[in-house]
């Protein structure tokens, strides 16, 4: 899916002013050339993973990402991994607009203006499978969903990682030619 910038930016514009907190789920776009992601079977964590600073965070998200990719059918391979995973969490303060205008009830000519500004803590991830030979990026997903509580840590990076591993293209069955 190709998204310009200013598309992008209205879409989370309406998101605000509609209220929605729904992730925004991006993956690479390989054009024609997208990697047959089949011939991949083993993973381990890249050595370059750097943990996000909240440990127990850290380990969930770990834990997600490890569901998932067991989910797919890929296990773990400390010696030899056909792909590397690395994830990035980002936190930052987003400002949530809304506006409205109403006519003034004494001259419809005068506009009053009331615009709401509102502060969302949210977390950007990304999550990139790398093949281990060459370095190259072979997977990519990206998401921003709100930051929550404490206590609903674990069920939102749950949904974020889901929500990301979603978009993952299903494995092509070997064997007799049937899918």
């Amino acid at each position: 899916m190709k998204t310009s910038g200013l598309a992008l930016a209205l879409w989370t514009w309406m998101a605000a002013l509609a209220g929605q907190t729904t992730p925004d789920f991006r993956n690479l776009d390989f054009g024609q050339a997208k990697p047959d992601l089949s011939k991949y079977s083993t993973y381990h964590w890249s050595k370059d993973q750097v943990a996000v600073v909240n440990l127990a965070n850290h380990i969930r998200l770990v834990g997600a990402i490890q569901k998932q990719m067991k989910e797919l059918g890929y296990r773990l391979d400390t010696v030899k991994p056909d792909l590397l995973i690395r994830y990035r969490a980002e936190r930052r303060t987003e400002v949530l607009t809304h506006s409205s205008q109403k006519p003034s009830v004494w001259d419809p000519t005068d506009l009053k203006v009331q615009v709401e500004l509102d502060r969302e803590e949210q977390v950007s991830l990304e999550i990139l499978l790398v093949e281990a030979e060459s370095g190259f990026v072979v997977w990519q997903g990206k998401g921003t969903y709100p930051m929550g509580t404490p206590d609903k840590a674990e069920k939102l990076i749950n949904e974020a990682v889901e929500g990301l591993f979603a978009e993952y293209p299903k494995k092509k069955t070997k064997g007799n030619g049937r899918d």
